[in-house]
């Protein structure tokens, strides 16, 4: 019997320590955070969504590509399959670039001296929040006004159309244009420019920027980014945002664009210069 008392005793004891270790260990994790040394490894999560984000553009690139090959083919129907395909890519960047601004969003909170100790359950409370608005925005504000849906668009009817004869509003297939409508497409109504802001000539090398969607030759804005030492404000009117290296990627589609449009104008000039001497 008092062998058998002892070791309830002790069965006893140890659960009282499993107990007091849990309670110590909870203890431990409410009054932990991060520290800013912790919110510098988060430059390691931007880097690879920068890394992938740069994948997703290279895809817009080729599919854009393969796009005008099968305009300049006859295979409309097939060319715009593939636009409509765009709308992937889009959500794709979209939640690419919301899981960096979170990442970034985490990182200042730590930096300013937030106790954070359960970052995870805080990024999927941030990410929950913003995939909710975006679901909640229509197809029109998603897609058909986005910047490289419509140069997509762009770039297919520049094939047919040549770059003088405007492109019509965007009307997705079973869906019929109102006055409505009108707002919701502004961007379809304008071309985006073939000349350089910094250079006043034809856009050479183009990079644009992932967070103005303003183009520029590459030699000129990098020129202008390294004279302030490496970071400049968008040079366009009324655009404050702060562009590096790492903000460009290079616009193959609309490099296209231009060689289409010098083209264009060559043709122009040489039967101006034609008419002229007759």
């Amino acid at each position: 019997m008092a062998v058998a008392s002892r070791n309830f005793n002790n069965a006893e004891d140890d659960d009282l320590d499993v107990d007091q270790t849990a309670q110590s260990i909870q203890d431990q994790l409410q009054q932990y955070k991060l520290t800013t040394f912790d919110a510098t490894r988060f430059a390691g999560f931007t880097n690879d969504n920068d890394s992938v984000l740069n994948h997703v553009q290279k895809g817009y690139q080729q599919a854009a590509d393969i796009a005008i090959d099968l305009e300049q083919l006859g295979e409309s129907e097939e060319a715009q399959k593939l636009l409509e395909s765009v709308t992937i890519c889009i959500d794709a960047e979209h939640e690419l670039s919301t899981q960096k601004m979170i990442f970034q969003q985490l990182a200042n909170r730590i930096q300013r001296g937030e106790a954070i100790n359960d970052p995870v359950a805080a990024y999927n409370q941030f990410l929950q929040r913003e995939q909710a608005k975006y679901r909640a925005m229509s197809a029109k504000k998603k897609y058909y006004t986005n910047r490289k849906f419509e140069d997509f668009r762009q770039a297919i009817w520049d094939v047919n159309h040549g770059t003088d004869e405007p492109m019509p509003p965007y009307v997705a297939p079973g869906e019929v244009e109102t006055a409505d409508d009108d707002d919701d497409l502004m961007v379809s109504q304008g071309r985006r420019s073939m000349k350089c802001p910094l250079t006043g000539t034809w856009l050479e090398d183009p990079v644009t920027s992932k967070l103005c969607a303003h183009s520029f030759s590459r030699n000129a804005i990098m020129g202008l980014i390294r004279s302030h030492r490496g970071r400049a404000e968008c040079p366009m009117t009324g655009c404050h945002k702060v562009l590096d290296q790492n903000a460009l990627y290079d616009d193959t589609m609309l490099e296209r664009s231009v060689e289409r449009a010098m083209e264009e104008d060559r043709l122009r000039t040489e039967q101006t210069e034609f008419f002229d001497v007759e």
